[in-house]
């Protein structure tokens, strides 16, 4: 039985992902969880060999699973959720808009995820979530980028491959055998594109390692979602970059930020 992996995040972790809530605000303060022991075990354990872990047997793989489907359907009412949950579905209920000619979008980005995510509870129909993946093959796939700014490239390409990424795992089970083909493909074309700053086969670049070091570690955020996702058709792959990412600096930035909080007091 392969082991089981659900990238599992606080609720409103996984909603703060929609810029376009731009009211609520989280910042995560280093120096207050630098003694938590959890933490500590975290960075313990991850820095072992300790082989990988694989993605559950069926979709979902990213940030949801069963049980915490049904815990938020129970409790989408609730203070702690309302505001967020509401949010999301009425711009997952929202007209569709319009292809942005190959231009990666925030707004199409946040759109296209709150309809997968809605479609993962329940909210929307099996048709909805179709036109959800029928617009994200053709987003993906065109998705460019000619910034000059390496940062603002890399948001750009990479949260539209975020997108792609969530759509092809959260709609799954809607898709077509062919479009699954289709999508994943695009999602890995736009993964290696030449375009994209932090590819998984330049890892070693000191782009790669400039960006990473300034975004907290996002491009492996980025690169892990892809290959997770997609790991349904591309076993091979999700080996390959997981141990490669596995080397990079994930966990050494935790751990420098708690050093660094750590000696400043």
């Amino acid at each position: 039985m392969k082991k089981f992996l659900v990238l599992l995040l606080a609720f409103s972790m996984l909603f703060c992902s929609v810029s376009s809530f731009a009211t609520v605000k989280y910042e995560i303060e280093y120096g207050a969880v630098a003694e938590l022991p959890a933490l500590k075990e975290l960075i313990k354990e991850a820095s072992r060999d300790s082989g990988l872990m694989y993605p559950p047997d069926e979709h979902p793989y990213i940030y949801v699973n069963d049980e915490y489907i049904a815990h938020v359907k129970a409790n989408k009412d609730s203070d702690e959720y309302k505001r967020v949950y509401t949010h999301l579905l009425t711009l997952a209920k929202k007209e569709m808009p319009a292809q942005p000619g190959g231009k990666p979008s925030s707004t199409v980005n946040d759109q296209m995820n709150a309809r997968a995510l809605m479609y993962v509870f329940g909210e929307v129909d099996k048709a909805h979530a179709r036109e959800t993946v029928d617009f994200v093959i053709e987003y993906v796939k065109n998705a460019k980028s000619d910034n000059p700014d390496t940062i603002e490239r890399y948001k750009a390409l990479g949260n539209a491959l975020q997108c792609g990424a969530l759509v092809y795992d959260w709609c799954y089970d809607v898709m077509s055998n062919a479009q699954k083909s289709e999508l994943a493909e695009a999602i890995k074309n736009q993964l290696y594109s030449s375009d994209q700053p932090c590819r998984p086969d330049n890892t070693s670049s000191g782009v790669w390692s400039d960006v990473n070091g300034k975004a907290v570690g996002q491009p492996i955020v980025y690169n892990s979602i892809a290959v997770t996702a997609l790991y349904d058709m591309y076993p091979d792959m999700y080996e390959t970059v997981m141990k490669k990412l596995n080397k990079k600096s994930s966990i050494e930035i935790i751990t420098k930020k708690v050093e660094k909080e750590q000696s400043n007091k």
